[in-house]
């Protein structure tokens, strides 16, 4: 059983670091329409659960750390896939409070550097309009029964799915050799290539006491050379078939693609998905309407 945290608009700050995409390819307008931009003093990727409400990964918008922003500083960008051009039907939101699980536990696994249960729920302060390059996220199902059976058939097959974020496109190491420094991030949603990896070779990375494979944690690896989640991004969806699956929680350096990328499928979350907010979606022409008529009435 789930228990809940939620925490205002007061006291709330972003993480500094998260996952980015490195190399691949520029995502099409409107491709992928619920993905959104989280932007700061940090940047972090999301997804449309409805038009007000947003989840990412909980490091994105934890409390307390250095070099940390208030939430009421962070802003939300949907509909775009360019930062620099944005395209039709581009909107931008701000962040009215966050919602976390109650379960979230930061920096508590692999030497302090990987969180448990790393998702959580950003609630704007007013809705997205719905648009051919904004949607909500379309689930492969609501119970988590079929969600996690899908997902099984995923992996069974070998399917290709898609990462994806608004990351670097160039990097170097520091003056240590030790950590990454971004040099170039792209303006564009850029997309790689990942194949899933099975449950069993995903909990053979973490010691026993440490796997979150029963709670939907899951690794998969790039398909292509260099191309692979890097600083930056975290939160950004993870794409099979057209749907959303799961999550980005942590990653390897730059260029590194021997080694698996983490992502949280949503099966174990959905309850915490649907809570506060609603589905209903209000195109942005029947509002304007809804507004004219009732504005001539009066």
């Amino acid at each position: 059983m789930l228990f809940y945290l939620l925490i205002s608009v007061f006291s709330v700050a972003l993480a500094s670091e998260s996952e980015k995409v490195f190399g691949g390819r520029y995502a099409k307008v409107g491709e992928f329409p619920f993905v959104v931009y989280i932007n700061g003093k940090i940047f972090c990727a999301g997804s449309l659960v409805t038009f007000a409400k947003v989840v990412t990964a909980a490091h994105c918008l934890t409390v307390g750390g250095q070099d940390r922003s208030d939430i009421n500083e962070v802003y939300v960008l949907g509909g775009t896939v360019n930062l620099k051009n944005f395209n039709e039907g581009f909107e931008e939101r701000k962040i009215n409070s966050i919602l976390l699980t109650g379960e979230y536990r930061p920096r508590s696994r692999f030497g302090g550097k990987i969180d448990s249960h790393d998702i959580g729920l950003a609630l704007l302060d007013y809705p997205f309009y719905s648009g051919k390059n904004l949607q909500v996220m379309n689930l492969v199902s609501w119970n988590a029964a079929e969600f996690k059976h899908s997902w099984d058939e995923i992996v069974a097959k070998k399917t290709i799915c898609y990462a994806m974020g608004w990351g670097m496109t160039a990097y170097r190491l520091n003056n240590f050799g030790t950590d990454v420094v971004a040099t170039k991030p792209s303006p564009i949603l850029k997309v790689i290539q990942v194949m899933p990896a099975d449950n069993e070779s995903c909990s053979m990375l973490f010691p026993r006491k440490e796997d979150m494979t029963m709670y939907g944690e899951i690794c998969v690896y790039s398909v292509k050379n260099s191309e692979t989640i890097c600083n930056g991004d975290s939160g950004g969806p993870l794409v099979c078939d057209g749907r959303p699956y799961a999550l980005l929680n942590h990653g390897p350096r730059c260029g590194i693609t021997w080694y698996p990328q983490g992502y949280l499928l949503y099966w174990n979350y959905l309850d915490f998905l649907t809570l506060i907010g609603t589905r209903l979606i209000i195109p942005k022409w029947l509002f304007l309407l809804s507004f004219f008529l009732l504005s001539n009435y009066l």
